[in-house]
C-alpha cells in the first residue's frame, strides 16, 4: 500500500484553496473552521469524482464504465457516511460549506473530459484525472486524520483513508 506525505507545495496550495473558502489549515484557526474546511474539501472531491464517473458511464469504453460504476458507488457511500458523521460532529448547519457545484478548477477538468470524443483518449484522461483526484483526497484525509480536531471527523478520515489508498494503488496500475 502506498503511503503519501504532504509535500510543502501541496500544503501551501491547499491552504490557498481553503483560504478562498474563508477557512484554513493554519495553526491557531478555530477548530470548527478547520473541520469545516476538511468537510468542504472532502465533499468537493466526492462531487467531482461522482460527476466524472457519471460522464464516464455515458462516454467511456467498457473498461472505463466498469471502473466508473465502482467509483460512483464508493463515492456515493462515502458521501453518505460523511453526512452521517456530520450529524455526530456537531458543526452546526453544514449546508453553507458543503459544495453543490464544482469549483472552477474542477469544472475546467470536467469540461476537458466532456470534450474528449475518442474513447481511448477519454479513458486515459479519465484515469489520470481520477488518480490525481484520489492523490489529493488521500493527502487531505491523511492530514485531517492526524491533525483534525473533531474526533468524529478524524475517525471518519482514518476509516476512509485505507479505501482511498487502495483505490489509488489500483489507479496507478491502470495508468
Amino acid at each position: 500500500m502506498t503511503k503519501f506525505r504532504l509535500p510543502h507545495e501541496y500544503v501551501m496550495r491547499l491552504n490557498a484553496e481553503l483560504r478562498s473558502r474563508d477557512a484554513t489549515w493554519i495553526e491557531g484557526e478555530a477548530p470548527e473552521k478547520i473541520s469545516r474546511a476538511f468537510v468542504a474539501a472532502a465533499s468537493m472531491a466526492d462531487l467531482f469524482e461522482m460527476r466524472v464517473a457519471e460522464l464516464a458511464l455515458a462516454q467511456g469504453g467498457e473498461k472505463v464504465r466498469t471502473l466508473a460504476r465502482s467509483l460512483l458507488q464508493e463515492r456515493r457511500q462515502q458521501a453518505q457516511r460523511l453526512r452521517s458523521t456530520l450529524k455526530i460532529a456537531s458543526l452546526g448547519d453544514v449546508d453553507h460549506f458543503v459544495p453543490y457545484q464544482l469549483d472552477p478548477r474542477r469544472e475546467h477538468l470536467f469540461g476537458r473530459l466532456r470534450g474528449t470524443s475518442d474513447k481511448d483518449d477519454f479513458g486515459a484522461l479519465f484515469i489520470n484525472q481520477q488518480r490525481a483526484s484520489h492523490e489529493e483526497a488521500v493527502s487531505i484525509f491523511c492530514y485531517y486524520a492526524v491533525y483534525g480536531e473533531n474526533e468524529a471527523l478524524r475517525a471518519f478520515a482514518r476509516i476512509t483513508l485505507p479505501f482511498l489508498e487502495r483505490r489509488l494503488d489500483q489507479m496507478a496500475q491502470l495508468a
